[in-house]
């Protein structure tokens, strides 16, 4: 039977391959020197699929963006595919057990940087991106998720610098409680996205700048990495004063 959700046609079949390379790879990073991990050859043998329906599938796959090709049956699940998977689990398909997203977003994190934050956090980020998407209406294959930072877009309003930073979020997405639960995720983020400048006592601040009125710049901090209060959305009166002092 073959589910369709946002586009993404999956049958079992799809979900075998998934689900054996993701096993694989877990396995490879256990260090066992008994453990290659699991081919499409592998797989039919495994659980006795032709191997022809076993290559269509994966051909399949390959156009959605979740696999690409290694070597002669050898296949890896990229990161658009992980993010898929999850996609998938938070739209509630049937296709995704709770240890197959488990594997995928702890291998997603890792792609995207991430291991500084716990799996709540990304999964949470994850979410709203979803979110994201379903307000602007977009397909999950016609996304790209390859750079991390880049996918804030997805949550950022148009036009947002006459507010904070979590304050348009929210209002934008609708879920205030869930933008605070991925805060630091945003907020590093937008760190690695948009300019930044490093302040006299060592924080990390990125500016939105857009242009003088009289003598002044006008700017808006979106976001910290204060060496106190760590990844915050939150204004600071001595960063914004360190700032000030900066850049005028």
């Amino acid at each position: 039977m073959v589910h369709l959700v946002n586009g993404v046609a999956l049958d079992m079949v799809h979900m075998i391959i998934l689900k054996y390379l993701i096993l694989g790879s877990r396995f490879k990073e256990s260090n066992s020197r008994d453990v290659e991990g699991f081919s499409l050859y592998k797989i039919s043998m495994i659980e006795n699929v032709s191997i022809a329906t076993l290559y269509r599938r994966a051909l399949e796959l390959m156009n959605y963006g979740i696999l690409t090709k290694m070597s002669r049956g050898n296949y890896t699940i990229t990161t658009k595919g992980y993010f898929i998977i999850l996609y998938l689990y938070i739209t509630r398909s049937r296709l995704v057990d709770n240890e197959l997203a488990t594997a995928s977003l702890r291998r997603l994190k890792q792609n995207w940087g991430l291991e500084e934050f716990s799996d709540d956090e990304v999964f949470n980020y994850v979410k709203l991106l979803v979110k994201g998407m379903e307000r602007r209406r977009l397909s999950v294959l016609g996304i790209c998720v390859d750079s991390f930072p880049r996918t804030v877009f997805l949550i950022l309003p148009e036009k947002f610098r006459k507010k904070p930073v979590r304050e348009a979020i929210s209002e934008y997405i609708g879920d205030e409680a869930l933008v605070k639960s991925a805060e630091r995720v945003i907020t590093k983020a937008i760190l690695e996205l948009f300019p930044t400048v490093t302040l006299k006592d060592g924080c990390e601040a990125a500016l939105m700048v857009w242009g003088r009125q009289g003598d002044a710049i006008r700017y808006r901090t979106l976001a910290l990495r204060c060496r106190i209060h760590g990844y915050t959305l939150g204004e600071c009166p001595v960063a914004n004063s360190l700032i000030s002092l900066l850049i005028h």
